[in-house]
């Protein structure tokens, strides 16, 4: 029996030699076999030169094969000692890996040992760094309160003394407010300004024509009060319709003794400045006293003995005038009033006045003065009045003590040295009653003050320091009745 022709290894020759097969069918063998290389039973049914038929028949007869079988025996030897060595690797693949893995188990297990002890190692450090910084912090809390309780203290000490002071702060706080306010006026406006008032030449200057033909100048010699001389000064030469320069000369040659001293004094620009001289003059021979003095003046004004009524009502008016530049004529109107009043040497007439609540001066002289006639007419000519007097000691003395000194009185009382010292006694129980009065008005004085100026900024504020009810006896003395 012939050998069968491996159809993967047959040449060209052979392959022809096949039963069947030919040139052409053997050029499509090699063809399909450079194609898919080694071929097998599908390949060949795909050679379309040859019916599929023909290759299972030639296969089935053993005329074709697609190895040789000694090849395929060495082929399987090979491929069971390929499995084998395989098999070897791949234990010893699968050995490696297991040691490997318990190696790195091992490294994990250490790594984890390590991470734990510096977790456990960073707390505690970290705990001893929160201790030391808690204890630091309780320190500075600590320190903190003993601070917060010494301020507290010297706040409540403050606030104590702030207490003690407000009742005389309280009483204060309205006149000097007041007085602030008429210091800032007074600092805006000069002198000259406060005097010249409505009487202002550029207002009534004409340029067409000249004024009529001035009067007879009066002179000043500085020995008066520089402001009426200075509105009459003025009224001509406004009437005159006089330029500054020609007010210049005229007040110069007007100038006399002292007055003209003082200007011959004075830097250039001032002697050639009709305004500047003004000023200056005013400064000198004006007002005698600030402002915030005349109102001291004004608060302890007085009639004298022998002043009458009209000279003490125009007394109270200039200073009423001079202490409170600037502001309304009511308001200085009422100021004098309440002076006038309070410094009146009748107080009985004084208060029936003022209980009247006069608007303006003059009606407040009419009221003193019908008030005066009043008591004339009905009690007459006022005596000498004999008061009964008691006295407490500061060291408060038995009822006998004050039954002998009453007695004593009585004794001395028949006597004309007994009556002089009545008289002293009148006289003390009359000043603590002019004291009253001097109290009630400044009370009232200084409500009219904050109602007419200090309303717009406190409206809701009440002085209750200045309660006109409220009276303070003498403490070292008694009753007094008659």
């Amino acid at each position: 029996m012939a050998k069968p022709i491996n159809i993967n290894k047959a040449n060209f020759t052979q392959l022809k030699a096949i039963k069947k097969i030919g040139e052409t069918r053997a050029l499509a063998i090699i063809a399909k076999r450079e194609e898919d290389g080694l071929l097998n039973l599908d390949n060949l049914k795909e050679i379309p030169e040859a019916p599929q038929s023909l290759w299972t028949a030639l296969l089935n007869e053993k005329i074709i094969c697609f190895e040789d079988p000694e090849e395929s025996d060495e082929g399987q030897e090979v491929l069971k000692n390929t499995i084998e060595s395989l098999r070897h690797k791949i234990l010893s693949v699968e050995k490696s890996r297991d040691d490997m893995a318990e190696t790195f188990q091992t490294k994990i297990e250490k790594i984890s040992e390590q991470s734990k002890a510096h977790i456990e190692e960073q707390r505690l450090m970290f705990e001893q760094q929160r201790d030391i910084y808690t204890k630091q912090k309780q320190e500075q809390i600590e320190q903190m309160k003993e601070m917060i309780k010494s301020q507290n203290e010297e706040i409540k000490d403050i606030h104590e003394y702030s207490k003690k002071i407000q009742t005389q702060l309280q009483q204060k706080e309205t006149l000097l407010k007041v007085e602030k306010v008429i210091a800032e006026k007074e600092e805006k406006s000069s002198p000259v300004q406060l005097l010249k008032g409505k009487y202002n030449a550029n207002d009534h200057k004409h340029s067409d024509y000249g004024g009529p033909t001035a009067p007879k100048m009066s002179t000043y010699d500085g020995r008066n009060d520089w402001r009426p001389y200075y509105l009459q000064f003025s009224t001509i030469a406004d009437r005159c319709k006089w330029q500054s320069e020609q007010r210049l000369y005229k007040l110069i040659e007007c100038l006399r003794d002292k007055a003209l001293k003082f200007y011959s004094s004075r830097p250039k620009f001032v002697q050639t400045n009709y305004e500047s001289l003004c000023k200056k003059m005013e400064e000198r021979f004006g007002r005698k006293e600030p402002p915030h003095i005349v109102r001291r003046l004004l608060q302890d004004l007085k009639q004298e003995q022998e002043e009458s009524l009209e000279e003490f009502a125009e007394r109270a008016q200039e200073l009423a005038t001079d202490g409170y530049p600037d502001t309304p004529d009511n308001f200085v109107q009422t100021l004098a009033t309440d002076a006038f009043l309070k410094g009146c040497v009748d107080k009985r007439a004084a208060l029936t006045a003022m209980d009247k609540n006069p608007d303006a001066l003059d009606q407040a002289v009419q009221y003193v003065r019908s008030a005066v006639a009043n008591q004339k007419v009905i009690m007459g000519t006022r005596r000498a009045e004999i008061k009964r007097v008691s006295f407490m000691e500061q060291n408060d003395e038995n009822e006998d003590t004050q039954e002998t000194s009453v007695q004593n009185v009585r004794a001395i009382m028949k006597s004309e040295e007994g009556a002089n010292k009545i008289n002293v006694f009148e006289k003390r129980l009359q000043k603590t009653e002019d004291d009253l009065l001097e109290t009630k008005i400044m009370v009232k004085k200084v409500l009219s003050i904050v109602s007419q100026n200090m309303r717009s900024r406190s409206p809701q504020r009440t002085d209750r320091a200045f309660s006109p009810q409220r009276r303070y006896n003498s403490p070292a003395r008694g009753n007094c009745y008659n």
